[in-house]
């Protein structure tokens, strides 16, 4: 089985947090793609989505003062709880919408060679 991004949520330091947010800047400014909001519509509109949101920003806020990182924090959060959602929600999703909202914590949350 895959490692999911959840698995390797704890494993993060404040450089790769770091680069989670450059990515998704970059991915901003090249305008999402239509799988990208078709996947964020989709899992807002599950029943589920409010706690399993409000779980994860726990989450990461918590790993966010652990690692002590203090640079775009509200982007670093956005960023990572939907790709905790897209992991949750995956079977509501396609593989393309999937990889959409997965891509900037993929590009990024892998340590620096």
């Amino acid at each position: 089985m895959a490692t999911t991004t959840t698995d390797r949520l704890a494993s993060l330091d404040a450089e790769q947090l770091h680069r989670i947010v450059v990515a998704h800047e970059a991915a901003k400014r090249a305008r999402f793609s239509a799988e990208y909001l078709r996947a964020r519509v989709t899992i807002a509109g599950a029943p589920e989505f409010a706690q399993a949101s409000a779980e994860f920003t726990e989450e990461i806020m918590e790993l966010m003062d652990r690692v002590g990182y203090t640079g775009g924090r509200n982007t670093a959060l956005a960023t990572i709880r939907w790709a905790l959602l897209a992991d949750r929600f995956r079977d509501s999703l396609s593989e393309e919408e999937h990889r959409a909202l997965t891509a900037s914590f993929d590009a990024a949350a892998v340590p620096a060679a």
